[in-house]
């Protein structure tokens, strides 16, 4: 991809995940809620992620099937699809490596407005890293096993996107699930 491809998809991205982040809040009805975010929590952000890239690599698949290979076309199928699907999966945790940054070496930001500025440099320092990332992986040979773990990670993901929307885990990511109990660990 060159330099206005990956332009074009990294604006496009950004586009996508600011409409699919509002979109529940302005027409809160059920088929925005499976995509969309329903709150502002860390999770519902890489959900949005999640999907939003998604429909973008579909768009992107819909302006390159036609093309020629040598043209910006897709030179392998399989690759484009692999490719796309692991960048998807692998997206909201570069997200979470970008954004949590100031938490751990700064802290709470001061403004709403500092954080939502900073929330849309991550999102695009971490979508140009899954666009590099693509760009090399759409060209490799995979390995039924790598298709295998491409496409596990792919299906739980969707699925627990869709199921922690309607009920969130008994365990926080950050939280002690114990905190409260009077159980030890045996942690410090």
């Amino acid at each position: 991809m060159d330099r206005k491809g990956y332009i074009f998809k990294l604006v496009g991205f950004w586009a996508g995940f600011l409409l699919l982040h509002y979109a529940y809040e302005f027409l809160p009805i059920l088929p925005f809620k499976l995509f969309s975010g329903i709150d502002e929590s860390f999770f519902q952000h890489a959900k949005v992620a999640f999907f939003g890239y998604l429909a973008v690599n579909l768009v992107e698949y819909l302006v390159r099937r036609r093309r020629p290979a040598g043209d910006g076309g897709i030179e392998s199928m399989e690759g484009f699809a692999f490719s796309r699907l692991f960048s998807s999966i692998i997206l909201p945790w570069f997200i979470f490596i970008v954004w949590f940054a100031a938490a751990a070496f700064y802290g709470r930001l001061p403004t709403v407005f500092l954080e939502i500025l900073y929330s849309n440099i991550a999102l695009l320092l971490a979508g140009t890293c899954v666009l590099v990332m693509e760009n090399s992986m759409e060209g490799i040979a995979y390995s039924r096993g790598f298709k295998a773990v491409i496409l596990v990670l792919f299906v739980l993901s969707v699925i627990y996107y869709v199921i922690f929307t309607f009920r969130l885990p008994w365990a926080d990511f950050f939280a002690d699930p114990y905190a409260g109990l009077g159980i030890s660990t045996g942690a410090v």
